[in-house]
């Protein structure tokens, strides 16, 4: 993973919403980061990475209604939002944005993140799996409800084996690693050495990216439910 530099960041929140936790957010050298509670699109401009937090990130589109098409689809933002409400801010993934995280992970390793940024297009927190590859789809095809994901092994590259797409399959249906593990009859040592081998794969650092990953590359399609007769 690459050496942080000097960066600027901004995290974008509306005064109302400024949370203890997210007061809580240290940036480590030389990374200088500042609080803004109102949109200047000139200002945005100049910070490398824009953060915008809410408590209930699926509502932050009333933060700032007039402004709100510019900063989701022009600035990209990384997403954050309390833990407790962090499934429900998958409807945001619907925007251009660049990650989804919850304030607890950021603020417990805001490094790690914004290393990611530098190296990858799309940042998750772990805490989303399922989540994610369901609202993708849905929105995808239709809004129909889905009772479960399938690998397009066509469109998955040769050099990922056999027991690693088995992996992924469970992976992307929600399973934890030791589900998976009791699933398969294998230890849990392998299992998360299958599980590096995917990230290894795919450039990824988490599971959650690697999910986002083989959605965005179509490794992945899905099996809706019947209708209701």
């Amino acid at each position: 993973m690459t050496m942080l530099t000097e960066k600027d960041v901004a995290i974008l929140h509306a005064p109302q919403a400024t949370s203890e936790k997210m007061k809580q957010i240290r940036f480590p050298e030389p990374v200088s980061c500042s609080f803004l509670t109102s949109f200047d699109p000139k200002e945005a401009a100049r910070f490398d990475h824009i953060f915008v937090y809410h408590p209930r990130a699926a509502l932050m589109l009333e933060l700032f209604p007039e402004e709100s098409s510019t900063i989701m689809n022009d600035l990209e933002p990384v997403i954050l939002t309390d833990e407790a409400h962090l499934a429900e801010a998958r409807t945001l993934l619907d925007y251009p944005i660049k990650g989804l995280l919850s304030i607890e992970s950021m603020s417990e390793r805001p490094e790690l993140y914004l290393q990611q940024l530098e190296e990858y297009d799309f940042i998750a927190d772990p805490g989303l799996s399922f989540e994610i590859a369901e609202h993708n789809f849905q929105y995808k095809f239709s809004q129909r409800p889905i009772d479960s994901f399938e690998l397009n092994h066509e469109q998955i590259p040769e050099s990922v084996t056999k027991q690693e797409r088995l992996v992924l399959y469970y992976l992307i249906n929600g399973y934890s690693t030791q589900k998976t593990a009791d699933e398969m009859h294998y230890s849990l040592k392998t299992i998360k050495r299958y599980i590096g081998n995917l990230m290894r794969k795919t450039g990824c650092t988490e599971r959650t990216s690697c999910i986002v990953y083989a959605i965005r590359h179509h490794w992945v399609t899905s099996v809706h439910r019947l209708p209701e007769r």
